[in-house]
């Protein structure tokens, strides 16, 4: 785009200057206030995926054939974790900063859980405040400036002690990333959300030359802290041999996105700088594109178990890639056929069947009458595209997104879709969702690689239409902020897609503090597996 585009889009040169060496083209600018102006394009659902409808229940056999089928798959594949770690931990702490812009007594704090969800959590966190893996640290903080954790507690000085856990006089704990919160207690000292996952893939992700590989997403002004935290998992005595080989990787700044005004035009600061935020986790798909390797695991950085518990995980993540080389094995196996000609009409539809009930595609209406060109032609793009298995979860309550059949214009197929995605103001789209029956944990095994050993470009199968918008503020001026298609939603929107339902024990983040005290973090029964 030339001078007049750029005028057109009411960019100065200091903007177009700093576009460039963040790598974003005018087109794109251009294109993401196009978003703005046509909003949100709802994703149709036609029915939630239930167990026998798009999700797999695997009998004991199956499991056992998948775990098989995994452990053979880690004599050839390079397998990698990668886990988006670059979150804030800002959340978990919601009800301990409420309560510090409006402290109240201790009796009154009593009082107020009865009927105070938030209220609830701060008085939960102070009755057990010694069972979570950074009472020590917090107590030393406080010994540091002459204070007395335990004093503090008997004489009620609520404020002070949350000061020292969430400021930089501190554990500083509010600004810094959920990965480096210590989860979990042990003998030899408490463990960091990043160092489980460490112990965690180490059970499950060797590839071939049994090495376990693994790719942290970390904002780059937070990676001095990874890798120091690293340094300091490296030094553990219990790896001997078995450390992971761990990488860090930061979201491109070609993937940020502008802010828009109420009047359409890109968003500026007080100063007239122009605004660039953050693309939403599904800006990731650009490193998970360079990924080296044949099998990814995914999962989310506040998602894994105190080590104790965490057998049930490691088994499901074998099954899951068992399932994934099972299923590849098959569709290697028809696209030399279709490559090789047309094979005959018997063989077509066994594919198409193949297509069907194991990928969950539907075809579109009167595929039956095409020429058998048009139907190879079909089913060979239906077929060389990335595969991704999804390990779901009965819905117990938890926020989030979850499996469903989705119309797009190419018929119908599975996909992960949030409830933001979903038309509010259509009650047979609410009422489909009523009906879901899981939920997303983020639990994915993925196929990169084709049957001749090529990566896909995983940018061409992303839908770029499946963006979101939402209401932020700078300034105490509104404006509209643009997050790209999610990561396991329009990211992976074209890819072939299976469900399987793996247990609710594989299923423990932490979205609030007092989660650290569920028994999959403790280790033991202190909680139910909702809370107090």
């Amino acid at each position: 785009m030339g001078d007049n585009s750029t005028k057109a889009l009411s960019l100065t040169p200091a903007d177009a200057t700093r576009l460039a060496e963040a790598g974003i083209s005018l087109e794109m600018v251009e294109s993401q206030l196009q978003m703005f102006a046509q909003g949100i394009q709802h994703r149709f659902v036609v029915r939630p995926a239930t167990v026998g409808d798009g999700i797999r229940q695997l009998t004991e056999d199956e499991q056992i054939k998948c775990v098989v089928a995994y452990e053979t798959a880690q004599k050839t594949k390079e397998i990698i974790t990668f886990v988006p770690a670059s979150g804030a931990a800002s959340r978990m702490f919601f009800a301990l900063d409420a309560f510090l812009l409006a402290p109240y007594s201790r009796a009154d704090l009593n009082a107020r859980s009865e009927h105070d969800g938030g209220a609830r959590d701060v008085r939960l966190f102070f009755d057990k405040l010694d069972r979570f893996a950074f009472f020590e640290a917090l107590e030393a903080s406080m010994g540091r400036d002459g204070l007395s954790l335990t004093k503090a507690l008997d004489e009620g000085a609520l404020t002070t002690i949350l000061t020292y856990l969430l400021d930089d006089k501190g554990l500083g704990f509010r600004d810094l990333p959920k990965g480096l919160i210590p989860f979990h207690r042990y003998p030899d000292g408490p463990r960091t959300a990043f160092e489980e996952h460490l112990v965690e893939a180490s059970k499950y992700g060797a590839g071939a030359d049994g090495r376990v590989r693994m790719l942290f997403t970390v904002a780059p002004e937070r990676l001095p802290l990874f890798e120091g935290s690293l340094a300091h998992a490296r030094s553990a005595a219990r790896w001997g041999n078995s450390m992971p080989d761990v990488a860090f990787t930061c979201q491109k700044a070609s993937t940020d996105t502008v802010a828009a005004g109420e009047d359409g035009l890109p968003f500026r600061d007080e100063e007239g700088r122009l605004i660039l935020r953050a693309g939403g986790h599904g800006a990731l798909i650009e490193n998970l594109a360079e990924l080296d390797a044949d099998v990814v695991f995914v999962k989310n950085i506040d998602n894994v178990a105190i080590e104790t518990q965490a057998d049930v995980s490691v088994r499901w993540k074998r099954i899951l890639g068992g399932v994934l080389h099972r299923l590849q094995a098959e569709i290697f196996g028809f696209l030399r056929e279709l490559e090789d000609g047309v094979p005959a009409a018997p063989r077509l539809s066994t594919i198409e069947s193949f297509v069907r009930r194991d990928l969950g595609t539907e075809p579109p209406a009167g595929f039956e009458t095409w020429s058998s060109d048009g139907r190879r032609a079909y089913l060979r793009q239906k077929l060389h595209r990335p595969l991704r298995v999804c390990g779901m979860v009965k819905n117990e309550g938890e926020p989030g997104g979850g499996p469903f059949w989705v119309r797009a214009d190419a018929g119908v197929s599975l996909q992960i879709v949030e409830s933001s995605e979903i038309d509010a103001s259509k009650s047979d789209q609410n009422e489909i969702l009523r009906r879901a029956t899981h939920f997303n944990p983020v639990d994915l095994v993925l196929g990169l690689r084709d049957h001749r050993g090529e990566r896909y470009d995983l940018r061409e199968f992303v839908n770029r239409e499946a963006y979101f918008i939402s209401r932020k503020s700078s300034g105490g001026r509104a404006l509209l902020a643009l997050e790209l298609p999610g990561l396991w939603n329009g990211a992976m929107s074209n890819w072939n897609t299976v469900f399987v339902e793996v247990p609710s024990a594989t299923f423990c983040p932490v979205k609030k503090l007092v989660d650290l005290l569920r028994p999959q973090h403790t280790g033991d029964g202190l909680l139910p597996r909702h809370g107090a």
